[in-house]
């Protein structure tokens, strides 16, 4: 996780979700080798809901972190094409 000046950047794809499923928009994303980076906006309160999604203090509602899940899929698939 790279804190940059056009957003933050995070690979991983749950906690991606989460973020999502909070509210958080992704403004990008770039390939790392193998791997899709996305780049989310940097907003107050961002190293606060990871650090909580890290120590299973955070929470949100199942369905909705369930659709971010599926709405990221959508996305990596769309960008193999």
């Amino acid at each position: 996780m790279k804190n940059k000046l056009d957003g933050y950047e995070i690979s991983d794809f749950y906690l991606c979700a989460f973020l999502l499923t909070k509210g958080y928009k992704i403004l990008s994303t770039k390939q790392d080798g193998r791997r899709t980076v996305f780049v989310l906006e940097d907003r107050s309160g961002l190293e606060n809901e990871i650090k909580a999604f890290f120590n299973h203090e955070a929470k949100v509602e199942a369905i909705s972190f369930k659709n971010s899940i599926q709405d990221l899929r959508t996305l990596l698939y769309s960008l193999e094409k």
